[in-house]
């Protein structure tokens, strides 16, 4: 997170002319770090995009462009085949306002998957609960389902992103740059190790990537 800085009155002319503000780590969410590291690790199988509206899952097409590290993008109207029921779970806000608590929200919770599904296009509903206006029902959400099951040629594939990730960090100390005519030799202890095992099986695929030669130390040994 970022303190906002004072402006004088030619700051506000244009960001250009902004300071750059200070960070606040007291703001720093480290779950959340850990949590996207531990995404970015492996790539997923699958992403499934679920949505009524056809116009709006066209959109989130558009996404499969993009670096999302998933193998596989699918979009889907029907919610029953990956089954997906709705679930209602009382407001307690606003019925604390209207009605007695208790006897509504049992009546809300025994609502089945037909019931809110009626209830939410405004349709007939054999429940005994009718929508008010003043209660947002929000019926345009998308259902997303992620695969996050990595089998052994998912895990080579994050193995491979780790040793290609460090490769280019470690490129960046000495400033070499992509046209720097260099020969990567590295070394992995315990040569067991699983990295150690993926780097000499896929080396094509990690030299595609950096654009380099690889080769690893141990060979010069032998």
């Amino acid at each position: 997170m970022l303190q906002s800085s004072s402006s004088s009155s030619e700051e506000e002319l244009s960001v250009h002319f902004q300071m750059i503000p200070r960070s606040q780590r007291s703001s720093v969410n480290e779950d959340i770090e850990c949590a996207i590291v531990a995404v970015q690790t492996y790539p997923l199988p699958e992403f499934v995009v679920i949505h009524k509206d056809e116009s709006v899952l066209k959109d989130i097409e558009s996404l499969e462009n993009f670096r999302l590290n998933v193998y596989k993008v699918t979009l889907s109207q029907d919610r029953e085949l990956y089954d997906v029921e709705l679930h209602a779970e009382p407001n307690y806000p606003t019925l604390g306002k209207k009605f007695g608590v208790k006897s509504i929200a049992e009546k809300i919770r025994q609502m089945t998957d037909t019931d809110i599904e009626k209830l939410l296009s405004k349709g007939e509903s054999e429940s005994p609960l009718t929508l008010i206006d003043d209660v947002p029902i929000e019926s345009e959400g998308c259902v997303v389902l992620l695969d996050y099951t990595a089998d052994a040629t998912l895990k080579d594939e994050g193995r491979i992103q780790q040793i290609t990730s460090r490769i280019q960090k470690l490129r960046k100390e000495p400033k070499l740059i992509p046209t720097n005519d260099i020969t990567i030799h590295y070394s992995v202890e315990p040569q067991t190790s699983e990295i150690a095992r993926v780097a000499s099986e896929h080396r094509d695929e990690i030299e595609v990537v950096l654009k380099k030669t690889i080769c690893s130390v141990d060979q010069f040994n032998e």
